[in-house]
C-alpha cells in the first residue's frame, strides 16, 4: 500500500511537471512578442510573461550570419557595453565574459587578434566548460577543456572561454547534478546562441526584480534554448552585468545594478560582444 502511494505521488509529480513545461513552451513560442527591425538582418524581440512559475522579461536579438559580423571587444578598463558599442558603430551588443571584481581583469581565457590576454582562473572552472570562437563568417560554440587551451589558441585568433554550455548539437545540457547556487538559483543571465542555419542570437534574461523579472536557473535557460531550437548555446557573464544594447533603442533590457526595473542600471564590465554590419 505504501509502495502504491509513493508510486502515485511520483507519477502525479511527473504529470504536473510535464504539464507545466508544456504550458510554458506554448506561452514562450506563441507569446505576445514585441518585435522590431533594427537593421536589415537584425531583429529585436522582447517578451514579458510568466515562465517557470515566475515573471520573466526576455530580450532576444537575431543576427543574420551573412549581414552581420561579431567582434569580441576586451576593454582596456571597466567600461559600459553601450559606450563601447556606440564608439564602434555597432548595431547591437551584449556584455561578454566573467571578470575578477577585485583585480578588475577578465577571469577566463580571452584571446584577441592572436594575442592571449588572460587565462581562466581556478575559481571559475566549476562553471567554465565552453568557449565561443569568433570567425570571419559567424561563430563556433563548443565544449572545451581548460587543460587544452594551447590547442584552441593555435586554432582560433579570437576566443572567449565562458560557461556553462547550455545546448550542444541541438541537445540541452542536463544540470540535475549541479547543486551550487550559481546553477540552482534564478539570476539575470546573458546567452550567446547559434541556430542550425548559422544565425546568431543574443539573449538577455532580466532578474532580481521580484514580481517583474525573476531570472532563470541554468536548467531553465537550457529549456528555453531548446524551445528556440538553437543548435549551440553558451552562458556568458550574468547578474548585474547582463546588458543588451541596440542602435536607436539604447539599453533594451532592465539591468539590475541599480535595483530598479528600468534601463538605467548598466554596469561597467571587462568585455563586450558587438554585432557590426558587414
Amino acid at each position: 500500500m505504501k509502495y502504491k502511494s509513493l508510486l502515485f505521488s511520483l507519477l502525479l509529480f511527473l504529470y504536473i511537471t510535464c504539464h507545466a513545461q508544456n504550458i510554458d513552451s506554448l506561452k514562450f513560442v506563441h507569446g505576445e512578442w514585441n518585435t522590431v527591425n533594427i537593421e536589415s538582418g537584425v531583429t529585436l524581440s522582447t517578451l514579458h510573461t510568466t515562465l517557470f512559475g515566475e515573471m520573466q522579461y526576455i530580450s532576444i536579438v537575431r543576427l543574420h550570419k551573412k549581414k552581420i559580423k561579431l567582434e569580441l571587444i576586451p576593454h582596456t578598463r571597466l567600461e559600459k557595453t553601450s559606450l563601447i558599442a556606440t564608439k564602434q558603430g555597432a548595431v547591437s551588443a551584449i556584455n561578454a565574459g566573467y571578470w575578477n571584481v577585485k583585480k578588475v581583469v577578465p577571469s577566463t581565457l580571452v584571446r584577441k587578434d592572436g594575442l592571449t590576454l588572460s587565462r581562466t582562473e581556478e575559481r571559475e572552472m566549476f562553471r567554465v566548460d565552453g568557449a565561443v570562437a569568433f570567425l570571419k563568417r559567424g561563430i563556433k560554440i563548443f565544449k572545451c577543456d581548460t587543460m587544452q587551451y594551447a590547442k584552441y589558441e593555435r586554432k582560433f585568433r579570437n576566443l572567449l572561454a565562458c560557461g556553462p554550455v547550455l545546448m550542444l548539437n541541438g541537445k540541452k545540457v542536463d544540470f540535475s547534478g549541479k547543486n551550487k547556487s550559481f546553477f540552482t538559483k534564478r539570476h539575470p543571465r546573458t546567452i550567446i546562441a547559434q541556430t542550425r542555419g548559422g544565425d546568431i542570437l543574443f539573449i538577455v534574461i532580466d532578474g532580481r526584480h521580484k514580481g517583474l523579472a525573476t531570472g532563470m536557473t541554468t536548467s531553465e535557460m537550457a529549456q528555453m534554448c531548446s524551445w528556440l531550437e538553437v543548435k549551440n548555446a553558451l552562458n556568458l557573464d550574468g547578474g548585474g552585468s547582463s546588458t543588451m544594447w541596440c542602435r536607436d533603442y539604447e539599453i533594451v533590457n532592465h539591468p539590475s545594478d541599480n535595483h530598479s526595473f528600468d534601463n538605467n542600471g548598466e554596469r561597467s564590465v571587462s568585455s563586450s560582444i558587438l554585432a557590426i554590419k558587414r
